[in-house]
């Protein structure tokens, strides 16, 4: 894909709009709670846009993919959480590793309900069928 205008601003806005959704979350959950709800909801919605025929065009994929999903989720969130968490510090890395296995798992279950409503939407009769 291009790097043209169109695109730098389909995942400049997408971005922005990740972010906010983001900070939305960070008012309201205390940071761990937060850290885990935006990644994992991040990486299942990640695998959602990379596999379900509502985002296959070239430009959902940016805007929603590499923007919100990109500004929604935060690994530097994750790596400052760890490095101060001194009330939990033995428990940070372990805590580090169960985000990320569950992020893969949760990116797997987003890519798999994708595919899902792809055949769902290839089952249904079209207007001229029924």
């Amino acid at each position: 894909m291009k790097n043209t205008l169109q695109n730098v601003a389909l995942v400049f806005l997408g971005g922005a709009l990740g972010t906010a959704a983001r900070y939305a979350a960070s008012i309201t959950l205390p940071q761990i709670g937060m850290l885990f709800l935006v990644n994992l909801l991040g990486a299942a919605f990640l695998g959602l846009v990379n596999s379900a025929p509502l985002f296959e065009s070239g430009s959902s994929k940016l805007f929603w993919g590499v923007g919100f999903a990109g500004g929604f989720t935060t690994m530097s969130g994750v790596a400052l959480w760890m490095i101060g968490s001194s009330a939990s510090a033995a428990l940070a890395p372990f805590t580090v590793i169960a985000m990320f296995v569950l992020g893969v798992v949760a990116y797997l279950l987003g890519l798999r309900l994708g595919k899902l409503s792809g055949k769902a939407a290839a089952e249904q009769p079209s207007e001229g069928q029924q």
